[in-house]
């Protein structure tokens, strides 16, 4: 699982505050020795914030950094992204990859509240032929008792 750098940085600040290492992971829910290699980078000053570069970022990052941009004047954007170390296809692919996001969950919405229409029929219909079941099995057994009356008065 790959952890944003904030994480990171939050949990090897719990850790130098003095609380054990353990506690943490049981409390966040990381492995114990992903939090002693972010700690073994911190010492060695390798824990930066994106070592594989734009690629390495998640999602969040990425739109926190979209929202950054457009903050940005164009005449200042171009120094930002070189601190940063992006570039200007990175924002607009970045984009395109939230808006296809937002597309396919407004897609899965659509689908889910179909699903749900077809469950809902469905479930109406189950239970109309369960009372017609119901009634039915009800005339067989007032059937076979009248029947059983009748033949029983003729002997």
């Amino acid at each position: 699982m790959k952890y944003s750098q904030e994480l990171k940085e939050k949990i090897v600040q719990k850790v130098l505050s003095g609380r054990k290492v353990k506690d943490i992971a049981l409390e966040i829910g990381v492995c114990e020795w992903s939090i002693y290699d972010w700690i073994k980078k911190l010492r060695k000053g390798t824990l930066i914030s994106n070592p594989s570069g734009p690629r390495g970022l998640v999602l969040q990052e990425k739109h926190k950094l979209l929202l950054e941009s457009k903050i940005i004047s164009d005449d200042n954007l171009g120094e930002w992204l070189r601190k940063k170390g992006l570039h200007s296809d990175h924002l607009l692919k970045w984009e395109d990859e939230i808006a296809d996001m937002m597309n396919k969950n407004n897609q899965e919405k659509i689908e889910n509240k179909r699903l749900r229409k077809e469950i809902e029929v469905l479930k109406n219909e189950l239970q109309r032929k369960d009372r017609a079941l119901a009634e039915a099995a009800v005339l067989l057994t007032l059937k076979k008792k009248y029947s059983y009356l009748w033949e029983g008065e003729e002997k």
